[in-house]
């Protein structure tokens, strides 16, 4: 998303993008005094749009409904990341709707796609399997050491 978003304001500002050969940082914010930070004549700024973003942030997805292969079981809560890989090893998902407040995690290798457009995660699990999973329960770092 990085790169979409710096190549629609490289093309209206124009100047080079951070992602190309001749990128030097001061001449995209003007620091030169050529004018390369002023829009062009006539030119409005206008994103590639939302339907080629290949990537989306925990956030955007995290409340989505989550479809079980036979019905809805609870919501997209959060995610345990790796902080040395920045892999996502669990969803954790909400199920105090259905059956009486936990949280349960899954691994992403179960979640089917993302449906942005209608805001739900299909998963390949069923509710019975989700139902059967253990609890889970966000550690208490309060008392860590800082």
């Amino acid at each position: 998303m990085s790169g979409q978003m710096d190549q629609d304001l490289s093309d209206y500002y124009g100047y080079s993008s951070m992602w190309g050969d001749s990128y030097y940082g001061g001449q995209g914010l003007d620091l030169f005094g050529d004018g390369a930070s002023e829009p062009r004549a006539g030119q409005t700024f206008a994103p590639s749009g939302a339907d080629d973003r290949q990537l989306l942030s925990i956030a955007e997805i995290t409340g989505f409904p989550i479809h079980a292969l036979d019905g809805d079981i609870g919501h997209l809560d959060d995610f345990l990341v790796d902080d040395g890989s920045w892999t996502i090893e669990f969803a954790v998902v909400a199920t105090k709707n259905w059956i009486g407040g936990r949280h349960v995690l899954i691994s992403p290798a179960d979640i089917r796609a993302t449906n942005v457009p209608e805001r739900y995660v299909p998963i390949t699990l069923t509710r019975y399997k989700i139902k059967c999973s253990p609890s889970w329960k966000a550690p208490d770092w309060s008392d860590r050491p800082v």
